[in-house]
């Protein structure tokens, strides 16, 4: 399925995979991890200085930062000026579950600020697009 597209917002995603969707809402309902998705929505960010704005240690955030890229919520990006050569950037723009006579319906919405390239990219090497 193509992303349809929302007016001043990126394609939108309906997440089929089960697995996927489960991992969606567990890192929803994570507090860290919400407060990564929300710092890195408009601006990357470095592993050290999410560190420092969460009061969080360097340990938690890199299996946390882990999880979303596995999942396919947010980006590493090469960064020369950065510790580890890496900043990381939040894919959504946000997300919407619905609770339905067949199921959990899960739709994200890609960040504005990432090019349709990486996108697309993102539905064919996450789980988000398995089918």
């Amino acid at each position: 399925m193509s992303p349809a597209w929302q007016e001043n917002k990126g394609p939108v995603l309906i997440v089929s995979n089960e697995v996927a969707k489960r991992g969606i809402l567990s890192m929803l309902g994570d507090d860290l991890s919400m407060k990564i998705l929300a710092a890195t929505n408009q601006t990357s960010m470095s592993l050290l200085r999410m560190s420092k704005q969460f009061g969080a240690s360097l340990e938690n955030l890199d299996r946390k930062l882990g999880e979303l890229l596995d999942i396919g919520l947010i980006a590493a990006i090469k960064s020369p000026g950065s510790e580890r050569g890496l900043v990381y950037r939040s894919l959504l723009d946000h997300v919407t579950v619905r609770f339905e006579y067949e199921g959990v319906n899960v739709e994200v919405v890609i960040n504005r600020h990432v090019s349709l390239k990486t996108a697309g990219k993102l539905v064919h090497t996450t789980r988000l697009g398995d089918q």
